[in-house]
């Protein structure tokens, strides 16, 4: 299971987040479930070695298990225009 970092400055740099695959971490600028669940989904491409980097995958998966997670929530983060990918 990957460690999460908040407020990084390599979170701040990449201005959404990111996957360190050398230390197996999960750099967010503030809390985001989104993508948290988007970065999860390349360690676990990381650790799978399947979809290696492949930011569709990651997107359509994080977006899934919002959707799944609870639907109205999903409805209304698209409605914002906060998320970019359904």
């Amino acid at each position: 299971m990957p460690a999460l970092k908040m407020g990084t400055l390599l979170a701040a740099r990449s201005g959404f987040g990111c996957y360190v695959p050398d230390d197996n971490t999960i750099h967010l600028p503030k809390f985001s479930v989104t993508t948290l669940a988007h970065e999860f989904r390349h360690a676990w491409q990381t650790q799978k070695r399947r979809h290696q980097g492949s930011e569709e995958d990651a997107r359509g998966w994080s977006v899934s298990l919002i959707y799944l997670a609870d639907p109205a929530f999903y409805r209304r983060a698209v409605e914002r225009g906060l998320l970019f990918y359904w």
